[in-house]
């Protein structure tokens, strides 16, 4: 199509393609043939902009070339022009790659034109050859059987669409379904952990129960015992002073003296004595409280109004010193009555202890 490389990528000395022959009508409407046909056809098209693209730069450069003469450009003047960042009066930049490929030709701008023009020609001859298979698809005159196999084509390629749409949805459901399937075995799991976290707990919790149990078990049966043991001695205790008492009661009957009789007649007369003895000291102590108070009073009537207070505090001990020397008398009675109830079985029991021994 181009009679010179002048792009990367274009072949050099390429001949103008003849027009291709329609196929028959019942090989072209194939996958494999359609496939090859719409190849060429994008190569054609592709090769068609790059022809339009070197007749715009044909065009700018065209456009700039008024100071050049002859049909050569001036060396100097394409050396000016290879810059790219140089522009024309209409402001458009004029690539460099056209200016290498004129001075390497050594030809105006004139010529590669017409070059060019003639490449366009030729091209658009085989695009319309290339497209000319496919009016079958419009034209009404065209044979049925070739439109058929195109209406089979069209159906195939949709339903390879559709099965291909339905395969990329098939695709994201099965990878919903395994996305929930994974987030149903991850709660599985989730759930599985927190149960048996669950019951490791109880299990401890009942552990602790059953430990305190037993310990407690344990205390009550050991305070159970000391209290058995108690009851046992209390019931000792019990059945020993029963057994003296029976045991008093019974030498009393046959006869015998018992020495703590005489004690306790001994102590009665003893605790009336002392009784006697605190009751003359407590009268001798009202006399000479009574005789204090006439004192004070005759002194009180001496010394008139001025000594009441003095009076009053004088009382106020005489008093205090009766209820004192009361209490004292109550307290050694009192101690007197529990001494006198302890001698007799302090006696009984050392009648007890020295009995078995003598016998």
């Amino acid at each position: 199509m181009f009679p010179a490389q002048l792009f990367p990528g274009v072949p050099s000395n390429m001949s103008v393609q003849h027009i291709q022959q329609a196929p028959a009508p019942g090989s072209f409407w194939t996958t494999e043939q359609v496939h090859e046909r719409l190849k060429t056809l994008q190569e054609t098209v592709y090769l068609t902009k790059l022809l339009q693209k070197e007749l715009e730069e044909i065009y700018l450069l065209k456009i700039s070339n008024h100071g050049s003469d002859g049909d050569v450009l001036s060396s100097s003047y394409l050396q000016g022009l290879k810059l790219i960042s140089s522009s024309s009066k209409c402001g458009k930049e004029v690539p460099s790659e056209m200016v290498d490929v004129i001075k390497g030709r050594k030809v105006s701008a004139d010529v590669q034109e017409l070059l060019s023009l003639e490449a366009a020609n030729s091209l658009i001859v085989t695009l319309k050859s290339q497209l000319a298979l496919f009016n079958a698809i419009t034209s009404q005159t065209s044979h049925w059987k070739e439109k058929s196999d195109a209406v089979s084509l069209a159906q195939k390629l949709q339903k390879y669409k559709r099965n291909k749409r339905w395969k990329k949805k098939r695709r994201k459901e099965v990878a919903q379904l395994r996305y929930k399937e994974h987030e149903a075995f991850d709660k599985a799991d989730q759930d599985a952990d927190e149960w048996r976290t669950r019951e490791i707990a109880k299990d401890i919790a009942k552990r602790k129960m059953e430990s305190m149990k037993s310990i407690a078990k344990l205390k009550a049966s050991e305070e159970r015992k000391r209290l058995e043991s108690e009851l046992e001695l209390v019931f000792v205790v019990e059945k020993l002073q029963e057994l003296r008492s029976i045991r008093i009661q019974k030498l009393k009957k046959q006869g015998h003296f018992l020495p703590e009789e005489d004690d306790k007649f001994l102590e009665r007369v003893k605790a009336a004595v002392e009784e006697e003895e605190r009751q003359a000291a407590a009268a001798a102590d009202t006399h000479a409280t009574r005789d204090a108070i006439a004192t004070a009073e005759e002194s009180r009537k001496a010394f008139h109004i001025s000594n009441i207070e003095a009076n009053d505090i004088l009382h106020d001990q005489a008093e205090s010193s009766i209820k004192q020397e009361q209490m004292s008398v109550t307290e050694t009675e009192l101690c007197a009555a529990l001494n006198a109830t302890k001698d007799p079985e302090q006696n009984v029991e050392g009648e007890d202890s020295a009995r078995p021994m003598s016998q």
